[in-house]
């Protein structure tokens, strides 16, 4: 693990985005499925793909500091924002 210190602070906001994320995916799916409300569909979809984006920018750092790891996963967390 890495010292609560030496963490990125864009790591902290892409942690607390990916927390934002799976609660407004839970939501809004629980919503789509209620009312079948177009909004709460697209609203899903977009927490669900985006989620992985920041996750991939997020937790990595959390567990090393490795600047290939993090390249890397970097890389992924670019793939999934495209």
């Amino acid at each position: 693990m890495t010292a609560l210190s030496d963490i990125p602070l864009n790591t902290w906001c892409w942690g607390v985005g990916s927390l934002t994320l799976i609660v407004l995916g839970i939501k809004s799916t629980k919503g789509y499925r209620k009312s079948r409300g177009q909004l709460s569909k697209y609203m899903a979809w977009f927490s669900w793909v985006f989620l992985p984006c920041l996750l991939a920018f997020s937790v990595p750092a959390i567990f090393t500091l490795d600047p290939g790891i993090i390249r890397t996963t970097s890389l992924i967390g670019e793939l999934f924002f495209w």
